[in-house]
């Protein structure tokens, strides 16, 4: 029997892959190394340190099933060494990790698509446009992207069991009594694999809390079916989602932000952030981890009141549209939806460095997929030009996404590229200083940081690291600076305090030392590093005090 959306998914797989398989050869990247490298939670990965990972938010989120995951990762393939904290980690099943479960989500929205357009091919094309487009490079070739494509497996599985169920549940008046006792049993099995798939989405990454307005949207517009069918339906969603928005507000409090954006502006901030992304998506030619998109540059300048016109415009466009399509509501609908918690209405804490972000698209990016499969697959859509059109897009998406992986091969390559695009970028140049100064080159390290610190001067993680640098060379006067500045700037750095203590161990300043790491354990009870310099500090100190 002949099936071929099972050979167009072959294909769709090929394409992906071939595009994407180089980034198992890649390496680390920034914060690859908070996330797993150097996460006392993961290193080594037992049951009670991972379990700790599900009782409260680590830097700032609550994503312990992604945090499993990586964990699970670091278990396999975790390559044995002299001491425990020396097992060293092979960043490849990591990368193969991201693009194994991206490839997973190509299939999910071609069953999606199928399920919405009965149209194979068109299916195909939105599936296609969905994981080849340039913007879901940085989540599949970058392994802290996972928690990305994860939420967006989970949040694609969700939806497409509902999109079952909704169906099912639509056509079961007309079934015969028998057969709808069998229907229904499947219509709750769909339901709950559904809701089980939101709650791991979720606990992936909490923006999974829009999901029930996609899902609503694509019922209602797409199905047709009406608005208390659809809302009786999801109102348990939202009452789920609910929690996990509360703990990531109450995980990034709007004091640990540096710009707080007023209110009344929070609507052009979410405007810009819109008009930006949709030039990126129509022209992807310069992407990158870091556009320097702040509130407080964007407020500096009059685009911001202009910038919402086009996507306001659209809207309006969409809506008029409405009766004669739509399916393209719920396209722009779930676009929205995906972006949502990231636009800038609520601060969050990456909106210090940029309120946009290419992985913010990760989900959104299935909003334009079904904008390309229902427009195939219109009734009495002519050919024509469409098909090779259609080819010639696709082929240029891949050939621009190949392109932009390789700059996500290491950490220097990256943020190389990422001054081409952007010069101010604060987090290209401490990048760079970090890499450098791994690699012992000092002088060009020292050069990046001090470039950082006049784009932010009140950044302590800098301030710290240039201090590093300074200790390093044995300036300790000059490095004690660094550190007292980055503690002026942040009280609560234990790492700072434990570096100061260090210095002061060097100067001779043994009473100063042991109170700064004293505050460091304060800080961080389970900071073993500081902990043993306090061991050594206070034996020296008891030593000096013998011999009087």
């Amino acid at each position: 029997m002949c099936r071929p959306h099972l050979y167009i998914a072959l294909v769709l797989i090929v394409l992906v892959l071939s595009t994407f398989y180089q980034v198992r050869e890649h390496d680390f990247i920034s914060d690859d190394y908070i996330n797993i490298v150097e996460n006392p939670n993961l290193r080594p990965a037992t049951f009670p340190r991972v379990l700790e990972l599900w009782k409260k938010s680590y830097w700032g989120l609550y994503i312990p099933a992604t945090y499993t995951a990586w964990a699970a990762i670091v278990r396999l393939t975790e390559r044995a060494g002299p001491g425990e904290r020396a097992r060293t980690l092979d960043p490849g099943p990591f990368h193969s990790a991201n693009l194994i479960i991206h490839l997973l989500n190509l299939l999910l929205v071609f069953s999606i698509l199928r399920l919405l357009t009965h149209h194979d091919w068109a299916a195909g094309c939105g599936a296609l446009l969905f994981a080849l487009h340039p913007v879901q490079v940085e989540p599949v070739a970058w392994i802290s992207g996972l928690k990305d494509v994860l939420s967006g497996f989970f949040s694609l599985l969700a939806l497409w069991q509902y999109l079952t169920y909704a169906m099912a549940t639509s056509g079961s008046a007309k079934e015969a009594t028998g057969q709808g006792e069998t229907s229904s049993v499947k219509r709750r099995f769909h339901f709950g694999v559904a809701t089980l798939a939101f709650v791991l989405a979720l606990l992936s990454k909490p923006t999974a809390a829009m999901l029930p307005l996609a899902a609503w949207l694509l019922d209602r517009y797409v199905l047709r079916r009406t608005i208390r069918e659809c809302t009786v339906a999801l109102i348990s969603w939202g009452f789920l989602a609910v929690p996990f928005a509360v703990l990531t507000k109450w995980s990034q409090p709007d004091t640990g932000i540096e710009f707080l954006t007023p209110i009344w502006v929070r609507p052009l901030v979410a405007g810009d952030a819109l008009a930006f992304y949709l030039y990126q998506l129509a022209v992807p030619l310069s992407l990158g981890p870091d556009y320097s998109r702040t509130p407080e540059l964007v407020l500096q300048h009059g685009w911001i009141y202009l910038a919402w016109l086009l996507p306001f415009g659209l809207a309006v466009l969409i809506w008029l549209g409405r009766h004669k399509r739509p399916w393209l509501v719920a396209s722009g609908g779930v676009f929205i939806m995906g972006l949502l918690p990231t636009l800038g209405l609520i601060p969050f804490s990456f909106q210090d460095i940029s309120t946009v972000a290419d992985r913010y698209l990760y989900f959104s990016l299935l909003g334009l997929a079904l904008s390309l499969g229902c427009f195939l697959s219109e009734p009495r859509r002519k050919l024509g030009l469409t098909v090779p059109l259609c080819v010639v897009l696709l082929t240029f998406l891949g050939v621009r996404s190949a392109l932009q992986a390789r700059y996500w091969s290491d950490s220097i390559t990256l943020y190389k590229h990422v001054l081409k695009i952007n010069p101010g970028s604060w987090l290209a140049h401490t990048g760079l200083g970090d890499s450098l100064a791994n690699q012992g080159e000092v002088e060009q390290a020292m050069a990046y940081y001090l470039t950082a610190l006049r784009i932010r001067p009140d950044d302590a993680a800098t301030r710290n690291n240039l201090g590093n640098i300074l200790a390093r060379q044995r300036k300790f006067e000059e490095a004690k600076i660094q550190y007292l500045e980055a503690l002026r700037n942040e009280p609560d750095n234990a790492t700072a305090q434990n570096n100061l203590a260090n210095v002061l161990v060097e100067q001779g300043s043994l009473d100063q030392a042991i109170a700064h790491y004293l505050q460091a354990l304060q800080i961080d009870p389970e900071y073993e590093i500081a902990r043993h310099g306090l061991s050594l500090a206070v034996k020296e100190q008891q030593r000096r005090r013998s011999q009087r």
